[in-house]
C-alpha cells in the first residue's frame, strides 16, 4: 500500500484551517498546519509536502511569495491558494503564477475533497516521489535554510536558497 500524501495547509483562518484539516484527514491524509510564510518554508524545506494549499493573505504576507518559491526550486508539489476574491481576471492571475488550483471562499469542504483526491491517483507526482528515494539512502531536503542568531524574517525568506537535485 502506498504512503498517504503529505499536505501542508497554510492559513490564519481557524475555522477554515479547521475544515481543511477535517477534509484532509478524513481520506486519510498527512497533513500539517502553518499560520505563518516563515513556518511554511521551513515546513517545505524540512517535510516536503506533496500537496499544498495556502490562504492567499497571511499577516506576514502574500502565499504567492512561497508559491513563486516552489515552482522555481522546481519541486513536484501540487499547490492550491484560498482567495477571497472572485474576479476571473485575478483567478487567471493565480494560475499564470503557478497555482495548480484556485478556490474562493467560503471553502467548499466537498471540492477540495475532491481535489485533493485527484492529487493521490496523480501519476506526475509519483515518479518523481520514486526517483528521489530510489538514488539516496536518505532523503535530500530540497531548500537549505541558512539562519544566523537573531535573523529577522526578511533574512529567512532570502535564506531559502535551491540545492542542486
Amino acid at each position: 500500500m502506498n504512503a498517504p500524501i503529505k499536505v501542508l495547509i497554510l492559513g490564519d483562518e481557524w475555522t477554515s484551517l479547521s475544515l481543511l484539516d477535517d477534509v484532509a484527514t478524513s481520506i486519510s491524509l498527512d497533513v500539517v498546519i502553518e499560520t505563518d510564510l516563515c513556518s511554511a518554508r521551513i515546513t517545505v524545506a524540512t517535510w516536503m509536502p506533496d500537496v499544498a494549499i495556502f490562504d492567499l493573505m497571511l499577516p506576514d504576507g502574500k502565499s504567492t511569495e512561497l508559491l513563486a518559491e516552489i515552482r522555481a526550486a522546481r519541486l513536484p508539489m501540487a499547490v492550491a491558494l484560498l482567495t477571497g476574491s472572485e474576479d476571473p481576471e485575478k483567478i487567471a492571475g493565480f494560475y499564470g503564477l503557478g497555482a495548480d488550483e484556485v478556490f474562493c471562499k467560503p471553502v467548499n469542504p466537498e471540492l477540495i475533497g475532491h481535489w485533493l483526491q485527484s492529487r493521490q491517483k496523480s501519476p506526475q507526482r509519483q515518479p518523481q516521489r520514486e526517483r528521489r528515494t530510489a538514488h539516496a539512502s536518505r532523503r535530500q531536503p530540497a531548500f537549505r535554510i541558512v539562519v544566523k542568531p537573531f535573523t529577522s524574517r526578511d533574512e529567512i525568506r532570502g535564506g531559502l536558497e535551491q540545492l542542486s537535485v
